[in-house]
């Protein structure tokens, strides 16, 4: 379900109207930034079309990306805080750009359409925070797997090294696990997952598409870029999101293709 349905679904007609009133549609063309990190911004936006990638300072890597149907900038709204990421066109995109201002001066004027807008961002914010699974329990569970955790938020853990030598194939359990943000709680009924970017043919695919999709089983073995990391000198900077794995991060499996079949995280 796209966020603005959480947003819209709570407001009535009128309100929705006013935000369409006005809201002003933008385009803006590959490369182009619609929020910079670290500069305030006087505007919420509705992705209509096309796709954005989030970065942040620190991280040589976009950290995620936002498509159409998704909201952007109601944290800085809220807060009155300047943008705590970049967001980049990666395709040609169109928002609506909501003015701060605006905005604001029709919710003073009507209390009950303030009373439903900031509700619906609620229901917005409750579901982003029930769309990652909970990282205590997630790392209690690796844990008692037999995994050495290495950091629990998110979640990244090495196969131990006597799990290593006790079997070919490396059951799920023990596999080890390289997450660079929380692992998502998916609703199997309404996840798609999206095939977009430089493609011929975009794609929308839901789990009983991708689990009815012919699939081979191989023996192989897999290693994490990071094993043997502990060996580095000088050691790997945790600060760009190194961990000191040691040698458990090279498991052979039984594999299924296509991968997303499979419950780990390589």
């Amino acid at each position: 379900m796209k966020e603005v349905n959480y947003v819209f679904g709570a407001l009535e007609e009128p309100d929705v109207e006013a935000l369409m009133r006005i809201g002003t549609q933008e385009q803006l063309h590959v490369s182009d930034q619609l929020l910079t990190e670290g500069t305030h911004h006087d505007a919420i936006y509705l992705v209509l079309d096309g796709e954005l990638s989030v970065s942040v300072k620190g991280r040589n890597a976009v950290i995620a990306y936002v498509g159409k149907g998704e909201i952007v900038g109601e944290m800085s709204l809220l807060e009155s805080q300047p943008a705590s990421a970049t967001l980049c066109a990666i395709t040609p995109v169109t928002v609506l750009r909501i003015p701060r201002d605006r905005l604001e001066e029709n919710l003073a004027a009507d209390p009950a359409f303030s009373m439903r807008f900031y509700r619906a961002l609620g229901m917005l914010l409750s579901h982003r925070l029930r769309a990652t699974l909970d990282p205590e329990k997630v790392s209690q569970d690796a844990i008692n797997a037999g995994l050495v955790v290495h950091r629990a938020h998110p979640l990244n853990a090495e196969t131990s090294v006597p799990a290593l030598m006790c079997g070919v194939a490396m059951p799920n359990g023990r596999f080890y696990i390289r997450n660079h943000f929380q692992i998502p709680n998916l609703n199997v009924a309404h996840y798609r997952l999206a095939v977009g970017g430089l493609v011929k043919r975009k794609l929308s695919l839901s789990l009983r598409d991708l689990m009815q999709m012919p699939s081979q089983t191989f023996f192989a073995t897999l290693e994490c870029a990071g094993n043997g990391r502990t060996e580095f000198d000088p050691t790997c900077c945790r600060s760009l999101g190194c961990f000191q794995f040691c040698c458990g991060s090279l498991p052979a499996v039984d594999l299924l293709s296509p991968p997303w079949a499979r419950s780990w995280f390589p």
